[in-house]
Protein backbone atom coordinates (compact mmCIF):
# COMPACT_ATOMS: atom_id res chain seq x y z
CA UNK A 1 0.00 0.00 0.00
CA UNK A 2 1.56 3.32 -1.02
CA UNK A 3 2.22 5.86 1.70
CA UNK A 4 0.69 9.28 1.32
CA UNK A 5 1.77 12.58 2.72
CA UNK A 6 0.37 16.03 2.97
CA UNK A 7 3.79 17.48 3.70
CA UNK A 8 6.21 17.73 0.76
CA UNK A 9 9.18 15.41 1.24
CA UNK A 10 11.64 18.30 1.16
CA UNK A 11 9.89 19.80 4.22
CA UNK A 12 9.52 16.61 6.28
CA UNK A 13 11.10 16.22 9.69
CA UNK A 14 13.18 13.16 10.49
CA UNK A 15 10.17 11.54 12.21
CA UNK A 16 7.95 12.18 9.17
CA UNK A 17 10.56 10.71 6.81
CA UNK A 18 10.96 7.63 9.03
CA UNK A 19 7.18 7.10 9.16
CA UNK A 20 6.87 7.66 5.40
CA UNK A 21 9.55 5.09 4.59
CA UNK A 22 8.23 2.60 7.16
CA UNK A 23 4.71 2.82 5.72
CA UNK A 24 5.82 2.76 2.07
CA UNK A 25 6.16 -0.26 -0.12
CA UNK A 26 9.38 -0.56 -2.10
CA UNK A 27 7.80 0.89 -5.25
CA UNK A 28 6.68 4.05 -3.42
CA UNK A 29 10.07 4.42 -1.74
CA UNK A 30 11.82 4.09 -5.10
CA UNK A 31 9.41 6.50 -6.85
CA UNK A 32 10.30 9.08 -4.21
CA UNK A 33 13.89 7.86 -3.96
CA UNK A 34 15.78 10.95 -5.02
CA UNK A 35 13.72 13.28 -2.85
CA UNK A 36 13.98 10.96 0.16
CA UNK A 37 17.73 10.57 -0.29
CA UNK A 38 18.27 14.31 -0.57
CA UNK A 39 16.05 15.06 2.45
CA UNK A 40 17.89 12.52 4.58
CA UNK A 41 21.22 14.07 3.57
CA UNK A 42 19.92 17.53 4.47
CA UNK A 43 18.80 16.38 7.92
CA UNK A 44 21.96 14.38 8.58
CA UNK A 45 24.62 16.68 7.16
CA UNK A 46 23.36 20.19 6.46
CA UNK A 47 20.43 21.62 8.38
CA UNK A 48 20.72 23.68 11.53
CA UNK A 49 19.02 23.06 14.86
CA UNK A 50 18.55 19.31 14.33
CA UNK A 51 18.94 17.11 17.43
CA UNK A 52 21.98 14.83 17.31
CA UNK A 53 19.82 11.70 17.61
CA UNK A 54 17.87 12.79 14.51
CA UNK A 55 21.10 13.31 12.56
CA UNK A 56 22.31 9.87 13.59
CA UNK A 57 18.93 8.33 12.77
CA UNK A 58 18.90 10.03 9.38
CA UNK A 59 22.35 8.61 8.60
CA UNK A 60 21.20 5.09 9.51
CA UNK A 61 17.99 5.42 7.51
CA UNK A 62 20.00 6.86 4.63
CA UNK A 63 22.24 3.76 4.55
CA UNK A 64 19.16 1.54 4.31
CA UNK A 65 17.46 3.74 1.71
CA UNK A 66 20.60 3.96 -0.45
CA UNK A 67 20.87 0.15 -0.46
CA UNK A 68 17.25 -0.04 -1.63
CA UNK A 69 17.85 2.52 -4.37
CA UNK A 70 21.12 0.92 -5.52
CA UNK A 71 19.44 -2.49 -5.71
CA UNK A 72 16.66 -0.94 -7.80
CA UNK A 73 19.22 0.67 -10.15
CA UNK A 74 21.36 -2.49 -10.42
CA UNK A 75 20.05 -3.17 -13.94
CA UNK A 76 20.52 0.45 -15.02
CA UNK A 77 24.23 1.27 -14.67
CA UNK A 78 23.92 4.85 -15.94
CA UNK A 79 21.11 5.66 -13.50
CA UNK A 80 23.05 3.99 -10.68
CA UNK A 81 26.14 6.05 -11.51
CA UNK A 82 24.14 9.29 -11.53
CA UNK A 83 22.52 8.41 -8.19
CA UNK A 84 25.90 7.59 -6.64
CA UNK A 85 27.48 10.75 -8.10
CA UNK A 86 24.72 12.90 -6.60
CA UNK A 87 25.25 11.25 -3.22
CA UNK A 88 29.01 11.72 -3.43
CA UNK A 89 28.48 15.41 -4.24
CA UNK A 90 26.31 15.92 -1.15
CA UNK A 91 28.80 14.09 1.05
CA UNK A 92 31.81 16.00 -0.29
CA UNK A 93 30.18 19.42 -0.02
CA UNK A 94 29.08 18.91 3.56
CA UNK A 95 32.62 19.97 4.50
CA UNK A 96 31.98 23.37 2.92
CA UNK A 97 28.42 24.09 4.04
CA UNK A 98 27.29 21.28 6.31
CA UNK A 99 27.35 20.47 9.99
CA UNK A 100 30.33 22.00 11.79
CA UNK A 101 31.38 24.11 8.79
CA UNK A 102 31.89 27.75 9.72
CA UNK A 103 28.83 28.87 7.75
CA UNK A 104 26.72 26.26 9.54
CA UNK A 105 28.13 27.36 12.91
CA UNK A 106 27.29 31.00 12.15
CA UNK A 107 23.65 30.08 11.56
CA UNK A 108 23.59 27.71 14.52
CA UNK A 109 24.85 30.49 16.86
CA UNK A 110 23.11 33.42 15.12
CA UNK A 111 21.64 35.84 14.51
CA UNK A 112 24.66 38.14 14.79
CA UNK A 113 25.46 41.73 14.00
CA UNK A 114 28.22 42.38 11.46
CA UNK A 115 30.71 43.01 14.27
CA UNK A 116 29.68 39.84 16.10
CA UNK A 117 30.01 37.87 12.88
CA UNK A 118 33.56 39.09 12.29
CA UNK A 119 34.48 38.37 15.90
CA UNK A 120 32.92 34.89 15.66
CA UNK A 121 34.52 33.77 12.39
CA UNK A 122 37.95 34.97 13.50
CA UNK A 123 37.98 33.01 16.76
CA UNK A 124 41.15 30.88 16.99
CA UNK A 125 39.15 27.63 17.17
CA UNK A 126 37.70 28.33 13.71
CA UNK A 127 41.01 29.16 12.02
CA UNK A 128 41.02 25.91 10.00
CA UNK A 129 37.40 26.45 8.88
CA UNK A 130 37.87 30.00 7.63
CA UNK A 131 39.30 29.20 4.14
CA UNK A 132 36.28 27.05 3.24
CA UNK A 133 33.95 29.73 4.60
CA UNK A 134 35.61 32.38 2.44
CA UNK A 135 35.46 30.07 -0.61
CA UNK A 136 31.72 29.47 -0.14
CA UNK A 137 31.07 33.16 0.54
CA UNK A 138 32.89 34.21 -2.62
CA UNK A 139 30.95 31.67 -4.64
CA UNK A 140 27.64 32.95 -3.25
CA UNK A 141 28.52 36.58 -3.98
CA UNK A 142 29.61 35.56 -7.48
CA UNK A 143 26.15 34.10 -8.11
CA UNK A 144 24.42 37.38 -7.28
CA UNK A 145 22.99 39.72 -9.88
CA UNK A 146 24.87 42.82 -11.01
CA UNK A 147 22.90 45.09 -8.65
CA UNK A 148 23.80 42.91 -5.66
CA UNK A 149 27.46 42.84 -6.69
CA UNK A 150 27.47 46.62 -7.06
CA UNK A 151 26.09 46.98 -3.51
CA UNK A 152 28.76 44.64 -2.15
CA UNK A 153 31.53 46.58 -3.92
CA UNK A 154 30.22 49.92 -2.60
CA UNK A 155 30.18 48.73 1.02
Amino acid sequence: MPASTEVPIDEMTFEEIARFIASSDTETAVQNGGALTQRLYMIALYENHIPKKHREGALELLKFHKRTMEAFYSDAPEALRKYQDANAYLEKNAKLAGVDSLGWLVIEHGPMSDDELIEFITLPEYRDLLPDFVQVSRHRVGEGDDKTLANVKEN
